[in-house]
């Protein structure tokens, strides 16, 4: 049906009908339509892709970002929504994205995820990248959680080199 009509908002129903469906069977479709050029149509998939949740779904939508930040927000929306492994690794590495806009979105839908993220990012703060390190801090004062303080404070401990990470771990100790 997708491949006979011209009709957009058709296609756009038919799209998001089948990512309401859930099986994986057309991610391959879905994702062809990230690529249409229509916007109305890309956003459809997007969503659809989100509603299939599966690691190749969340991979098309990840690799479907970088080139206009709207849909990068949709995308990086839609993973946080999932709040799966698989959904979740992907807007962590997106706390080292090039992109400013990206990195305080991912910060700012983290922290609304709130305890889940907690081990990801505690993790992320024995990773020897002060960007990350700062990123991660960020958000996990953001969270407020106070589960996070010991891994905060061993942070603290190793003395880092890195004078904004020192200072976003003590900024992220007072937000606890």
């Amino acid at each position: 049906l997708l491949g006979a009509s011209e009709d957009v908002l058709f296609m756009k129903t038919c799209l998001l009908a089948l990512g309401n469906i859930g099986s994986p069977a057309p991610t391959n479709t879905l994702s062809d339509f990230l690529y249409s050029g229509h916007r109305e149509l890309v956003i459809a998939a997007i969503t659809a892709l989100s509603y299939i949740d599966t690691p190749t779904s969340v991979k098309r939508l990840v690799d479907r970002m970088g080139t206009d930040s709207d849909l990068d927000l949709l995308i990086i929306d839609a993973l946080a929504n999932l709040e799966d492994a698989a959904a979740l690794d992907h807007l962590n590495k997106e706390l080292c994205s090039q992109f400013a806009y990206t990195r305080t979105h991912v910060k700012k839908r983290l922290a609304q995820i709130g305890a889940k993220v907690i081990p990801m990012l505690v993790e992320n703060l024995r990773i020897d990248d002060p960007d990350l390190q700062v990123h991660s801090l960020n958000v996990l004062g953001f969270i407020g959680d106070v589960s996070a303080v010991r891994a905060v404070r061993k942070l603290i401990h190793n003395e880092p080199a890195d004078a904004n990470v020192r200072f976003a771990a003590y900024e992220s100790l007072g937000m606890m």
